[in-house]
């Protein structure tokens, strides 16, 4: 029933009051409105159909760009909306006109002048005569187009959100607390196996493991009640076909927007394979240790077993060696001591191996003489050398402390394994022993140490593996050198453990230099230095260095020259009986003649003899350097005055106590045998 309003007669002089006045009130309404988003419209009805109406506005149609007076009927008011908003607003216009429905508003796009649309929202209300009939329909305009544009960015905003919650490969819970609201993405549901619907008919307590609820539960009472910001944990969840999972749960507080309030956002995430996989390790890391100890024992156990019958085969096979053999006895012997050296060796190397590999290897810190271990090392490396006709030099450098702390048997342990491989892998030609200081301080010294061998050497793709386990350049190697390719990882450990690193410069057939660093603490205590002082009676002697090794020449020469002497070498027996000769004649003569025993053209005894065979050379003494000790040489040695012979590789000290020994006595002092070296060495 529509409701009752004036009688026709007060509708109409109403209406036409209306009229009669709204020339002015258009001009103070449109001076109200102006600049701002809000018109006022007015249509006079003059049938039931409403786009016969007449039509009047004040700032309606300004704002869209139209004159102010704009369209004159509903007709061409309705042309201007959207097309598919027409025939709705119609529909809501006709219900409210008839009294259908208690109110008019609507929104609508309308098209502006540049034929892009603005959002309007209408509300209006109509005057009606008795028979609730309009006449009139007066409203206002008001442009929404920034709220709908909003509404429209916040509703793709919030469609993103949920797709992005939905399909999340993790699973996502979202609770508020407040309301008792709860969302579930679908990855939750395929964790657990249940649908959103029953998930909210499922309390929480419902789904953790009972071993774990208290846990669980615990951490998310105390997200709620803000005692924590966030919380990660992991517990067992119970699923839906009743098996049980491991779970990953992290959760945090998201405040809302007034800061009124907050929700709690979880990620989870199935970790049951990670759980299955750590246990799998768990058990097959206790079995690895329970095998590592029972290796251990075995090791420790074998290792006394297997070395003392070694060792009584060796020393057995020495003194049968000293007693009256055939030869064929004696080559057999010493085959067997040589198989039994090298297979002691090769047990050696695994049964280090195995200590470093269980990291029960230790490295001892025990004062200790660096010359004197050095030189014990490579004079026990002579004779392979020597016997190959391979000239072994070392030179540790003058500024090279002497009194050390450290593991001087794993040091050494790390010579004979780079020297020895140098030797195994020279034909000919040398191998050269550098040790200088990389780094120091007041309480320990880096020393670099670099092995430089004329081998076959090693090409560039095989020079990371040789310092693998088990392996060596190529399988050639194996077969022709022998060795279980663990020297020289043994040898990168013992490096690392010393504080210092190891790296190899090389290219087939032109040999290898293998360089590394060692750190080691000073004594505590003051030291006697490692070189005696040279004599003043030294200072200005010649002395004619005759070798045909231009590497040991240079070393020897070294020495001298820091001693204050002045050495002249050479390389060959004619060069030296040159030199000698051109000394007398300048009034310069040589107070020594240090002779290489082996030489090319001419050996040391020969030489030694030439000289002695000239009166005018008479006042050099001669030392000799030999290879190898020779007592059958000896008295040979007397019948040439050869003051002194000294065995390669000859330790700087040793060296400077000859001539301290053979320059200040007289010219026919017997020959000196050279003690075991104890310092730098050259060949």
């Amino acid at each position: 029933m529509p409701p009752k309003n004036l009688s026709v007669e007060d509708d109409l002089r109403s209406a036409q009051h209306l009229l009669g006045v709204s020339d002015g009130l258009s001009e103070r309404l449109r001076f109200a409105l102006q600049g701002s988003t809000i018109g006022v419209w007015e249509t006079q009805l003059t049938d039931e159909n409403i786009e016969n109406g007449r039509l009047s506005a004040v700032n309606v149609w300004e704002p869209l760009g139209y004159p102010a007076e704009g369209p004159r009927t509903m007709a061409d008011r309705l042309a201007l909306w959207h097309p598919d908003d027409v025939e709705r607003v119609k529909r809501v216009t006709a219900a409210y006109l008839k009294g259908e429905t208690p109110g008019f508003e609507v929104e609508v796009r309308v098209r502006q002048h540049d034929g892009t649309y603005r959002w309007i929202l209408s509300r209006g209300t109509a005057l009606r005569d008795a028979q609730g009939r309009a006449h009139h329909f007066l409203g206002v305009s008001i442009d929404i187009t920034d709220r709908k544009e909003a509404e429209t960015a916040l509703a793709r905003s919030q469609e993103r959100y949920r797709a992005t919650f939905d399909h999340a490969p993790a699973g996502l819970v979202h609770v508020d607390p407040r309301h008792g609201l709860r969302h579930f993405n679908r990855a939750y549901c395929e964790i657990t196996g249940y649908s959103v619907k029953e998930l909210l008919a499922l309390e929480p307590t419902q789904l953790a493991h009972p071993e774990d609820l208290e846990h669980a539960l615990g951490h998310f009472l105390s997200l709620s009640r803000n005692e924590i910001a966030t919380y990660s944990i992991e517990h067992r969840f119970i699923r839906k076909d009743g098996r049980t999972i491991w779970i990953s749960v992290t959760s945090s507080r998201v405040p809302t927007d007034d800061g009124a309030d907050s929700y709690i956002v979880s990620i989870v995430h199935d970790v049951s394979r990670r759980k299955q996989l750590e246990e799998e390790l768990r058990q097959a890391r206790a079995l690895a240790e329970h095998a590592n100890r029972a290796k251990d024992e075995f090791l420790a156990n074998v290792s006394h077993e297997i070395r003392t019958p070694m060792n009584a085969i060796l020393g057995m096979t020495e003194l049968v060696l000293d007693t009256h053999l055939t030869q064929a006895q004696r080559q057999s012997l010493k085959t067997v001591k040589s198989a039994t050296g090298n297979l002691l060796g090769i047990i050696n190397d695994l049964l280090d191996f195995s200590k470093i590999e269980a990291g029960k290897l230790a490295l001892d810190a025990a004062d200790f003489g660096l010359r004197s271990a050095i030189g014990d090392t490579l004079r026990a490396l002579a004779v392979r050398a020597h016997r190959k006709g391979i000239e072994l030099v070392c030179n540790v450098h003058a500024d090279v402390p002497d009194a050390l702390v450290g593991d001087a048997g794993r040091l050494r342990q790390i010579v004979i394994n780079l020297v020895g491989n140098a030797i195994k892998f020279t034909a000919q030609g040398e191998v050269v022993m550098q040790v200088e200081v990389a780094s120091e301080s007041a309480e320990q010294v880096a020393l670099r140490f670099s092995v430089r061998d004329t081998g076959i050497g090693i090409s560039t793709d095989k020079q990371t593996a040789i310092f693998r386990a088990f392996e060596q350049e190529d399988a050639s190697t194996s077969r022709k050198y022998g060795g279980t390719g663990l020297g020289l990882t043994i040898a990168a450990r013992l490096i690392g453990l010393m504080e210092g690193d190891i790296g190899v410069e090389s290219e087939p057939g032109r040999g290898s230099t293998f360089t590394f660093t060692a750190r080691f603490g000073r004594h505590s205590a003051p030291t006697d230095p490692p070189l005696p002082r040279p004599l003043p009676l030294l200072r200005g002697l010649r002395v004619l260095v005759v070798d045909d090794n231009a590497v040991n020449r240079r070393i020897v020469e070294e020495w001298l020259r820091a001693w204050r002497m002045e050495p002249t070498g050479v390389g060959d027996g004619i060069a030296a009986m040159d030199a000698l000769w051109h000394g007398v004649a300048t009034g310069r003569p040589y107070a020594l003649a240090l002779l290489d025993f082996r030489m090319p053209d001419i050996d040391g005894l020969s030489l030694a003899a030439k000289i002695r065979e000239r009166s005018e050379l008479a006042g050099s003494r001669i030392v000799l350097l030999t290879s190898a000790d020779r007592p059958g040489e000896a008295g040979r040695m007397r019948e040439l005055k050869i003051e002194a012979h000294l065995l390669k590789p000859v330790p700087q000290d040793e060296l400077l106590e000859t001539l301290h020994h053979v320059l200040g006595s007289a010219p026919t002092a017997p020959v000196v045998d050279a003690p075991s070296p104890v310092t730098s060495s050259a060949t």
